[in-house]
């Protein structure tokens, strides 16, 4: 039988291994999602204009407000399931974070 921790342990080294793949800058992130193209070099927006123009705007304030430490709060089926279903992804890599 696992000890349930191993959840928890597994989540954090799923964390720790996406934050150092991921750009930290919210502002830049969105924008790359704004200018993403396909595999055939064509536009294909992952965030309309408005949200960019939004984002872009207020880029400080967004910044320092969040907390990329609460991200280790989430177990692996948690993670797993954002991974899955929710989290944005450019090119099949993860480049969003939680």
């Amino acid at each position: 039988m696992l000890h349930p921790d191993y959840s928890i342990l597994a989540a954090r080294i799923l964390v720790s291994r996406l934050h150092k793949y991921t750009n930290e800058n919210f502002a830049e992130l969105v924008l790359a999602l704004r200018n993403y193209k396909d595999i055939a070099g064509r536009s294909a927006p992952l965030i309309s204009e408005r949200v960019n123009k939004i984002v872009q705007e207020n880029a400080e304030k967004i910044q320092e407000k969040i907390q990329y430490s609460r991200d280790f709060e989430y177990d692996f089926f948690g993670l797993k399931t954002l991974f899955r279903a929710y989290l944005l992804k450019m090119h099949d890599k993860m480049v969003e974070r939680p």
